[in-house]
């Protein structure tokens, strides 16, 4: 007997570059499984860093500076708006999306 399939999958990746400039999303859309994967980009996001944020992790990345105790928090702020406008480009609901 064979297999059902597999349901199609929406993943996001999530990017930040060492200038801190913005944040990138990609939505892809996953069909298959092993060799018989056919993923989709199906949406894409870019969204820009605020200077405070951006120039903290340029620091950041050029020596062992303390992080400024809001950093993570608003770097992940930036990521979750660059994820949700690629998961809502794609035509999605953000719930039932897989992060990776």
């Amino acid at each position: 007997p064979s297999e059902p399939p597999m349901p199609t999958r929406l993943l996001i990746g999530l990017a930040v570059g060492s200038g801190f400039e913005a944040a990138d999303a990609a939505a892809v859309r996953v069909d298959g499984t092993g060799l018989g994967i056919a993923p989709r980009p199906v949406g894409f996001a870019r969204v820009p860093f605020p200077v405070e944020v951006r120039d903290a992790g340029r620091r950041l990345v050029r020596g062992p500076d303390p992080w400024p105790a809001d950093f993570p928090r608003r770097l992940a702020d930036v990521l979750g708006m660059a994820a949700r406008q690629a998961v809502t480009r794609a035509g999605a609901e953000f719930r039932g999306v897989l992060a990776a």
